[in-house]
């Protein structure tokens, strides 16, 4: 899915707390549609009392957001909806609005905890409304926008002493790298008398440099240029 900019889709039976994120996701330039989510049909056929937010950002991808004022009150229910959420859909994140504000002794953060380690559940914590439409709006555009970063007109930097010049040329040889560079810098007075003895075929004798060293560099130095096209 391409969008130019991020949609959501929420279930209009949700807690009252979701509309405030909703609000604050508009705010934040991003779209939101009303969608019966099943799972919220199935709890309640199930008595299985939850507080929790669903909405869905892409295609089997769903964020289930708690809110610090609207907690669970009995770990096993809050255990089956987390694993029905899981068993879903095929990617899952959760948030946790209000997150400063939950008692320490609540068991919500024990089951983050396990259930990051033994469930791989991805857990989130926001401070308000705001901050959790960012969330939303973030994962949104990071599953529906295909991003165009800009060209940039230098890649590769630019060194500010000669030395690290010298030593990033060197290290463009073949079977090279920045630490046999700087091994050969040891060796050698200048890249230009490296260069001289690798054009005429002459051997390095230095540990670690053997003759496929000085065969693929005198290829690489004397062949001539192709234009790539």
């Amino acid at each position: 899915m391409t969008v130019s900019s991020p949609i959501c889709f929420y279930d209009g039976t949700g807690p009252g707390f979701q509309h405030a994120i909703l609000s604050e996701y508009q705010k934040a330039g991003g779209s939101y549609y009303e969608k019966p989510i099943l799972l919220n049909a199935q709890w309640m056929r199930d008595c299985k009392k939850t507080n929790m937010c669903l909405i869905e950002v892409g295609k089997d991808y769903v964020l289930g957001i708690i809110h610090g004022h609207h907690l669970p009150t009995d770990i096993e229910t809050f255990k089956d909806i987390i694993y029905d959420i899981l068993d879903s859909y095929t990617f899952a994140v959760f948030l946790v609005q209000c997150f400063p504000q939950i008692p320490t002794d609540h068991f919500l953060h024990s089951f983050i905890l396990t259930s990051t380690v033994e469930d791989g559940c991805s857990w989130i914590p926001t401070r308000t409304a705001a901050d959790t439409a960012l969330c939303v709006r973030s994962l949104a555009k990071r599953i529906q926008i295909a991003d165009k970063p800009p060209s940039l007109g230098r890649v590769k930097p630019k060194w500010k002493t000669l030395d690290k010049a010298q030593k990033e040329l060197m290290a463009g040889l073949s079977l090279t790298g920045t630490k046999k560079a700087k091994i050969l810098m040891n060796h050698f007075d200048s890249p230009w008398d490296l260069f001289s003895h690798l054009q005429q075929g002459d051997r390095v004798d230095i540990k670690g440099f053997g003759p496929e060293f000085s065969k693929q560099n005198q290829i690489l130095l004397n062949k001539k240029m192709e234009i790539v096209k």
